[in-house]
């Protein structure tokens, strides 16, 4: 259920209310995640308890919970990861994240999303863009609902960052992971910035602070459509292998 509300999340977010509810899609994942970290607490906390007492002998039982083999680990690591990144705004993940057990925070995978969180936080939204393509599919779709808000905060500081410059557009489009040079003109425009073809002219006071989120269609998200066709391990794969 985890895997169905992330990808749905991040595929059918275009469409009207009446269709699709944003809203309680993110809530039935929260609390999908919650229950399925929450098992993994206990099971961390009583551990030595478990092993002696829990008869595992039910349709799970070919797998062992009270340990981090293959069969289990990967789907932790994943997991904690997507609560990181659907909460990119909640600092309660990253504190979850520096109280778990050393050989899982110490997974490459799930480093990187703490430090996608820890760069949001810090407010170098540019840096937060540019780790989309490191993420492996689910993660990816998780960060993607994000990247409208954070394509307009980092405009916002751009504005003041290079306030009286000009910033070629092709590199905004690189650097905010904009699909065309065009789609960010078309959001420096509709946040008050000066878009010529070729360049961004940041002016501190035309930013518009009080402009609407521009929200990207789904499918301009562009090679994920890939996921139809993926399933089992590879979802876990970083997009670039």
């Amino acid at each position: 259920m985890i895997r169905f509300h992330t990808y749905f999340g991040y595929k059918l977010c275009e469409y009207p209310i009446k269709v699709y509810d944003p809203v309680l899609n993110k809530k039935l994942l929260l609390e999908c995640l919650k229950w399925y970290l929450s098992c993994y607490d206990s099971l961390d906390q009583y551990t030595g308890i478990l092993k002696e007492t829990i008869d595992l002998s039910l349709s799970v039982a070919a797998i062992d919970f009270t340990s981090d083999g293959p069969e289990t680990k990967c789907d932790r690591i994943l997991m904690e990861s997507l609560y990181i990144l659907c909460n990119l705004d909640d600092v309660h993940p990253m504190f979850r994240y520096w109280n778990l057990r050393k050989e899982i925070k110490s997974e490459p995978s799930l480093k990187l999303a703490y430090n996608i969180a820890l760069a949001n936080f810090n407010g170098n939204y540019i840096r937060v863009c540019k780790q989309l393509e490191n993420l492996c599919p689910l993660t990816y779709c998780a960060l993607c609902l994000h990247l409208p808000r954070l394509q307009r905060c980092a405009l916002q500081v751009m504005s003041v960052a290079y306030n009286k410059l000009a910033v070629p557009t092709r590199a905004l489009r690189d650097w905010l992971r904009f699909n065309s040079a065009d789609e960010a003109r078309q959001a420096c425009r509709h946040y008050g910035l000066a878009a010529e073809s070729e360049t961004v002219k940041f002016i501190k006071g035309d930013f518009r602070a009080d402009a609407a989120l521009m929200i990207v269609a789904c499918e301009a998200f562009h090679w994920l459509s890939v996921l139809d066709d993926w399933g089992g391990e590879e979802v876990n794969r970083p997009l670039d292998s």
